[in-house]
């Protein structure tokens, strides 16, 4: 379930570094990724499934998709702005001569 879900600013950040350690950094964003969503998700579907039944499991899961569905778009509106003008005043700062 967290596996899909990215932090802007992570990113942000990630491109904004050295190349060197942006291989790095996307390793690491994906491991975490994974591990933390990937591999939790299967066992609380179990369990849900296994205390319930696999209906309601999935129906969890999917209004968790639904939530962060949801949250992603808000913050879209919310921040997008803020990020592109501060984005764009770095740029702007390390084109100087």
């Amino acid at each position: 379930m967290l596996r899909n879900t990215r932090d802007p600013g992570v990113l942000l950040q990630m491109l904004l570094s050295l190349l060197s350690t942006s291989g790095t950094m996307a390793g690491i964003m994906n491991c975490v990724g994974w591990l933390g969503g990937g591999g939790t998700a299967s066992v609380v579907i179990g369990l849900i499934a296994a205390r319930w039944n696999l209906g309601l499991a999935i129906a969890a899961a999917a209004a968790v998709y639904c939530v962060a569905g949801a949250l992603l778009i808000a913050s879209m509106f919310l921040f997008v702005e803020r990020d592109i003008t501060a984005m764009r005043g770095q740029m702007l700062e390390t084109a100087k001569p």
